[in-house]
């Protein structure tokens, strides 16, 4: 059995690197259509599957035999230090140096080997058995239910649509769908029984099994879950409308449970991945005839140097004497030196560490004493950290202002007035710097006393004088009136936890008051999810650039909301909810 099992862990190994291949080539492949990414898939299983490959030259992938039955017997120093445990190199080892040795043989119960192999055996049983049970309690629920036509049926058990069955695959429906979801669930589903994924899924599922020990093919196995569920849906939305594609996904996101397992018998509709399913219906173009063909040569070439093994050397065990030999004169002089090397590197690199470390604090120092003194409106603080041609721009734009010895930055309100003596509450994020340039952007939150928060984003360049930092160049927007999906991803590229996040800024309670005791419309309108979001994250209030919609019910959880940008045709989505009450106000949230 220990044979067994080192024999999958090198098959393990070698798939391993082509799995990783595989998701990078998901992401260079993004625009492909994603039935080219279950063919990248395909290569993985057979990869899994063929216990022997072809030889060639050009094969990227590593050795068949990675690891090697010797490497868990007790012979010496120098088997022990060889760097590749190779079936060749240990024959010859073993005929030539350890003839006549005898080495005691452990027990099965003291074989390390023997005992990681039954851990194996037992998950495997682990999983097999979870998925007979599994197909077990839904052959018992699906019993009673009745044929409508041809190979569909209503169940009054079940709550989500599937396909059961292997030979003669079945698609079962909730007898609780509407006339519209019956339409999109059943082309679905019939779409998976034209791609025969009720085969392709549980096979994949059998060989997670028997590699469940290998971190990557779990990744792989949710990967290609998805994968094929997507494709699935390409293949029925190719040809729809956009009107079609919209209620499709409606559809599908009734059929969401969140955190929610993939399962292992049936593919069922809504399964996994929904948000990225949604995405992909939406913004779903038909590809070209050339992205195709690029696609599969691409498929191909990553098959014909990750499908095959290198080519071992055919004299090896002639010439690994003279090597071995040659080596041992050798050994202690390169392992001298690599050390007095490996000492001199380290120390360099410890030293390019500091230095870049002290650099590194200074710049954040330096970012932080700015983006301090411009939330206290220090013209002083704002001055002194000024070159020249800085300083005379934002005097232009009337930000700064020097007259008669006094100097005075900003103005009253909107403005991030923030306690910037406390850690935790400052008014800004410093969102990306030391690129090289000696640049950096910084997010302030702006508020008013209504209370309200708005985002300006500072663009600004520095550089070093005498030792200190001076702002060299300096440009402000504010992101007040939003109409972009740039300029959204610009003032939101977080909400949750930051001082955008009326729940954590201190403003919720102002809101839930003024609403209560003020006529206004701009605090009733806070009872509305729709109006709410438009004024709570600035966005233009303007239907023909900006519009926003409910995708569901309103509950105690929230409502996801479809920001669509007319302009460029973006689409953002947020979460709107009610921390109190069903008739309190809502604020915004990142989406989920």
């Amino acid at each position: 059995m220990s044979g067994l099992f080192l024999k999958l862990l090198n098959m393990s190994i070698s798939a391993s690197v082509l799995i990783v291949v595989v998701v990078l080539a998901r992401c260079l492949l993004r625009r492909s259509p994603k039935w080219i990414h279950c063919i990248l898939w395909a290569l993985v299983g057979i990869r899994l599957l063929c216990p022997f490959q072809l030889e060639t030259t050009f094969s990227l992938a590593p050795n068949a035999q990675v690891v090697s039955i010797e490497a868990g017997a007790v012979t010496s120093q120098v088997l022990a230090e060889m760097p590749a445990l190779d079936n060749t190199a240990n024959r010859y080892l073993a005929k030539y140096y350890f003839e006549g040795i005898t080495v005691p043989e452990q027990e099965t119960a003291q074989n390390p080997m023997n005992l990681i192999a039954s851990v194996w055996l037992c998950g495997v049983a682990v999983l097999l058995v979870y998925a007979a049970v599994s197909y077990v309690h839904i052959r018992r629920k699906v019993r009673e239910s009745v044929r409508i036509e041809g190979n569909i049926y209503i169940c009054d058990r079940i709550q989500t649509p599937f396909i059961f069955g292997v030979l003669n695959p079945r698609i079962y429906l909730p007898s609780s769908l509407k006339e519209v979801q019956i339409k999109n669930v059943v082309a679905h589903e019939k779409a998976h029984i034209r791609r025969l994924d009720y085969l392709w899924k549980p096979l994949g599922y059998v060989l997670f099994a028997v590699y469940w020990f290998n971190p990557f093919c779990w990744l792989a196995y949710i990967l290609f879950c998805r994968d094929i569920e997507m494709a699935c849906d390409e293949r029925v939305i190719k040809e729809w409308s956009a009107e079609q594609k919209k209620e499709y996904s409606l559809v599908l996101l009734s059929f969401h449970v969140p955190g929610k397992m993939i399962t292992v018998c049936p593919l069922a509709f809504g399964e996994v991945g929904v948000k990225q399913r949604v995405k992909g219906i939406l913004n779903f173009k038909k590809p070209t005839f050339w992205l195709i063909t690029a696609a599969l040569l691409f498929c191909m070439i990553i098959g014909a140097l990750f499908l095959t093994n290198p080519k071992k050397n055919d004299n090896v065990e002639e010439n690994i004497a003279t090597e071995l030999s040659e080596s041992s004169l050798t050994d202690q002089t390169l392992n001298t030196e690599k050390d007095s090397l490996a000492d001199q590197e380290s120390e360099l690199n410890a030293l390019l560490k500091k230095q870049s470390d002290a650099i590194l604090a200074q710049q954040q120092s330096f970012l932080q004493t700015w983006a301090d003194a411009f939330c206290d409106r220090d013209g002083a603080a704002i001055d002194s950290l000024c070159m020249d041609g800085a300083r005379k721009k934002m005097m232009k734009e009337q930000l700064l202002v020097i007259d008669e010895g006094d100097t005075i930055f900003g103005w009253s309100s909107p403005w991030p007035m923030w306690d910037t003596s406390d850690e935790n509450s400052k008014g800004y994020t410093i969102t990306t710097s030391y690129d090289g340039k000696n640049t950096a952007e910084i997010l302030y939150y702006a508020w008013t006393s209504d209370p309200h928060v708005t985002v300006w984003k500072e663009d600004i360049t520095f550089e070093e004088r005498d030792g200190s930092y001076k702002v060299t160049d300096e440009n402000i927007r504010f992101l007040d009136y939003i109409v972009s999906g740039t300029e959204f991803d610009e003032a939101y590229p977080q909400i949750n936890g930051t001082p955008m996040d009326y729940t954590v800024n201190g403003m919720y309670d102002a809101l839930v008051m003024n609403s209560l005791l003020s006529s206004s419309m701009l605090y009733q309108n806070l009872k509305d999810p729709v109006l709410a979001a438009k004024y709570l994250l600035n966005l233009l209030d303007n239907e023909n650039k900006v519009q926003v919609e409910a995708l569901q019910d309103g509950s105690k959880e929230g409502i996801n909301m479809k920001i669509t940008f007319i302009e460029d045709g973006a689409e953002r989505f947020v979460k709107m909810i009610q921390p109190d009450s069903e008739d309190g106000i809502w604020i915004p949230q990142d989406y989920e």
